[in-house]
């Protein structure tokens, strides 16, 4: 399934033409036969698990927003590009708007690992990683015998001598 695109801004046409609501307390309320409801399929429809989404239809065009950010721009107007909401309870189904916060990705990430919801990406785990568990083993080992230098080794593995320094001194690699 390909990533959906965020449309607060078409989204919110709904808000303006009365057909969608957002209380105080982030919740998105529906038009329905003249009566709001606050039904689940508008306000708990669940995307990839993850987050309370709106989809509506306007013609033959399917809109999808997370509530969180239709919430934030009802309150606030645009989120910027290059930043997205954070939960700052790590709530994600708390929509409040006292909850929310804007950020950039790398601060949202930071957010959840300093309250335990992520781990960081150590070793081969992180996507850069030149080296596997098992070469940071062989790298140690060779280097204890004595017959492999800082340099000589650099060369075999093709990282810089500063990074196999830092490999072989338990700078960087002490999980291993």
């Amino acid at each position: 399934m390909s990533k959906p695109k965020y449309m607060e801004r078409d989204m919110m046409k709904f808000v303006e033409d009365g057909v969608l609501s957002v209380d105080g307390e982030g919740r998105i309320w529906r038009l329905k036969k003249g009566k709001w409801n606050y039904n689940k399929i508008r306000r708990a429809e669940f995307v990839d698990g993850r987050y309370y989404a709106v989809i509506m239809k306007r013609g033959t065009k399917k809109l999808y927003c997370q509530a969180s950010r239709l919430v934030w721009q009802y309150n606030y107007g645009d989120i910027p590009k290059d930043l997205e909401i954070n939960h700052i309870d790590a709530d994600r189904f708390n929509n409040n708007i006292k909850n929310l916060e804007v950020v950039t990705h790398l601060e949202n990430i930071r957010h959840a690992e300093r309250l335990g919801l992520r781990t960081p990406a150590k070793g081969e785990r992180q996507h850069e990683s030149k080296l596997k568990n098992r070469d940071v083993i062989e790298i140690r080992r060779l280097h204890k015998t004595g017959n492999y230098t800082i340099l000589k080794l650099s060369e075999m593995y093709n990282i810089a001598t500063s990074t196999m320094g830092s490999v072989i001194h338990r700078k960087t690699w002490r999980h291993i």
